[in-house]
């Protein structure tokens, strides 16, 4: 009596619980994964990049950076923390003005020294060499994407492509991992710059999820391309979708683990204290996670094939396009 009273109840929930289990001392309860497939597609698709957004607030505050005299390198991680953090302030009801009176941060790499009155100093880690392991003060930012660029092009030597086209892929892709690096670690800490291979080919690189966004963008096209010459139908309305027909452990973690959680992501990436948290690597995290997931869903199935994956696959790709908004630079 107790359970299905429970289970009602839950009808209001995201998600609601199917079935119960006892198992001596245990107790288990069973989401209806049905319901969480259409009330969370319905949700993102209605929402598409509002999706997430919190709205906690209306208050203005102000980002400044405090340049680094001595490190170009650290000077260019400072700007593009800030720039992060303003797109999550933005998710969370801020008003970005740096002429606001009132809640006002510099980012700087110096716990003292002189700064303006009426400024909180947020304090970031420096760019470290990783052979010195001491601040990297001789390369600027651009001789490291130099750095970056040739390694980059030795990897990609089979790539056929015109030359103009082939620099400014380069140039673009380069971009990517280098903004990656900065932001993928905690602001206050501090990050070590290398030429190595690894830092381009693992998959917690900017690389990585740039690959699966051409992946899916290829998907896209292909698609597209299919509807005009009339092998893929239009995409079909979600109410009319048979979501008992997603079967796969991928496509439940996708839809529970990453468009589900996504929101409760970036509640956390701002701690809304005396003094204000913000934490652009948990994007970074994410995305990594949410594009290993989806490798492993894409060699799997056969999207452009078995049509209840691709509808549910097109949903996604709305989230998932929305989630690189916040490390968006124009390298995407």
């Amino acid at each position: 009596m107790g359970f299905n009273l429970l289970q009602s109840c839950s009808k209001l929930w995201l998600p609601s619980l199917s079935s119960q289990y006892l198992d001596g001392d245990r107790f288990y309860l069973f989401l209806y994964r049905y319901d969480v497939f259409h009330k969370v597609i319905a949700l993102v698709n209605q929402e598409k990049s509002r999706y997430g957004q919190q709205l906690v607030t209306e208050q203005r505050i102000g980002l400044t950076v405090n340049e680094d005299s001595e490190s170009e390198l650290t000077t260019a991680r400072l700007h593009q923390i800030k720039y992060a953090c303003e797109k999550l302030l933005m998710l969370h009801g801020y008003e970005i003005n740096e002429d606001v009176v009132g809640y006002k941060y510099c980012f700087t790499t110096k716990s003292h020294g002189k700064i303006n009155e009426n400024v909180h100093r947020y304090v970031c880690g420096v760019v470290n060499n990783s052979a010195m392991k001491t601040k990297e003060t001789d390369l600027t930012c651009e001789m490291y994407k130099q750095q970056k660029m040739i390694v980059l092009d030795k990897l990609n030597e089979e790539k056929a492509v015109d030359s103009d086209e082939r620099k400014a892929w380069l140039e673009s892709i380069t971009e990517a991992i280098v903004i990656f690096e900065f932001l993928s670690v905690k602001p206050s800490c501090s990050i070590s710059v290398t030429d190595s291979n690894k830092s381009i080919t693992n998959e917690k690189s900017g690389v990585f999820v740039l690959y699966n966004a051409a992946r899916i963008r290829a998907i896209l096209e292909k698609f597209r391309e299919g509807q005009l010459s009339g092998i893929y139908p239009e995409l079909w309305d979600f109410h009319r979708i048979d979501f008992t027909k997603l079967h796969s452990q991928e496509e439940w973690e996708i839809v529970y683990h990453y468009l589900l959680e996504y929101p409760e992501l970036i509640k956390k990436s701002v701690k809304h204290e005396l003094k204000h948290e913000i934490y652009p690597n948990l994007i970074c995290s994410f995305l990594i996670s949410l594009c290993k997931k989806f490798s492993k869903f894409y060699r799997k199935e056969r999207i452009l094939t078995v049509g209840i994956s691709l509808s549910l696959f097109f949903y996604f790709l709305i989230f998932y396009i929305h989630g690189r908004f916040f490390l968006n630079t124009g390298w995407i």
